[in-house]
């Protein structure tokens, strides 16, 4: 060995060397005391002992993010992809989670929040403008890359779902709550209400119970031919048959900067070829563009008969309402008193 500071490049091979144990204090002791060395050791030297062998971590962390649509997007923060439980975890430098936030209570609030760089091909911002990560599910692990056991790992530090995403010009924010706060955004009682109670074409047998295909009438394949703003959209498409009301149902973008994203309609005039739309699209429609036009229920006992599904009508109309309820008999008495 030379005399002097160690060389750099002796200290990267240092750090490479698999040895079992951590090195002692002592051993370090009598390395810079040592006479064979022939000089003083380096502070950079004693640091790079202290991470040698087992003593240096081989733990890396995992997000996967599985989206409403089914799409799984997976991230590592080890310096390269990796492969866990079957799946592909690509590297990602600019994904990182803060420190996660727990519960005890079932109706209690945990959370943990996810940032990154927009400077992914997989998050964008038109996906995230869109609300295509609304609601979906994230877990965050802690995972052993490396050979040698950790009994410790792997431990999954948060799951939950996206709920609030902010994001700037360079950078997103996307906060994970979890389970208690989910029960907490869902209704346990159902109300009485004069329209229906029920969410249009959905028969999942727990929540609602409409059964009118709404897929089957939907109107496919529309072309746009203008727009006003994010608003108004103008198309090219004939008048369908009277088969299903358009006024209130959705609009489900198919090609354009707006694909997969559904917005909902207010108005639908097929003599003008116009419609009005509640929900803003992410981008401003452009002509080229193309949507499927979904059919609307606006939830009382006639548009139920309309579509033939009277029997399941879950609206209570002549149930009293609150004005109903607190109002006065009326006087017998209409003079003045004495």
């Amino acid at each position: 060995m030379t005399a002097g500071r160690i060389a750099e490049a002796f200290i990267a091979d240092l750090a490479r060397i698999n040895t079992p144990g951590q090195i002692s204090e002592a051993f370090a002791s009598a390395l810079v005391t040592g006479p064979s060395l022939g000089g003083e050791l380096s502070k950079a030297f004693i640091t790079a002992l202290a991470y040698v062998g087992d003593c240096a971590t081989a733990r890396c962390d995992l997000w996967k993010i599985t989206r409403k649509d089914g799409v799984v997007l997976a991230f590592t923060s080890l310096d390269e992809d990796f492969v866990y439980g079957g799946l592909t975890y690509r590297h990602c430098a600019s994904l990182s989670d803060t420190a996660s936030e727990s519960s005890t209570e079932i109706g209690g609030v945990g959370s943990v929040e996810l940032t990154g760089i927009l400077d992914d091909d997989a998050i964008t911002p038109a996906d995230l403008y869109a609300g295509l990560y609304d609601d979906a599910f994230v877990e965050v692990w802690v995972v052993n890359w490396g050979s040698s056991p950790d009994p410790a790992t792997p431990f999954r530090i948060a799951a939950g779902w996206i709920g609030k995403v902010s994001h700037g010009e360079i950078s997103w924010t996307a906060e994970v709550t979890g389970p208690g706060a989910k029960l907490q955004q869902t209704a346990l009682i159902e109300f009485f209400a004069p329209g229906c109670r029920w969410t249009f074409g959905v028969n999942d047998g727990l929540r609602s119970f409409c059964p009118v295909n709404v897929e089957a009438l939907a109107v496919r394949g529309i072309n746009v031919t203008g727009a006003l703003q994010r608003y108004t959209v103008f198309f090219d498409a004939p008048a369908p048959s009277e088969a299903a009301l358009w006024n209130g149902g959705r609009v489900r973008w198919t090609y354009g900067k707006n694909a997969g994203v559904e917005c909902q309609v207010d108005t639908v005039d097929f003599t003008a070829q116009a419609l009005s739309l509640w929900d803003l699209a992410p981008f401003p429609p452009e002509a080229g563009d193309s949507f499927d036009l979904l059919p609307g229920c606006p939830k009382d006992k006639a548009s139920c008969k309309f579509y033939g599904a009277y029997v399941s009508f879950g609206g209570f109309s002549d149930v009293p309402g609150p004005d109903a309820l607190q109002q006065n008999a009326d006087s017998l008495f209409t003079g003045s008193n004495g």
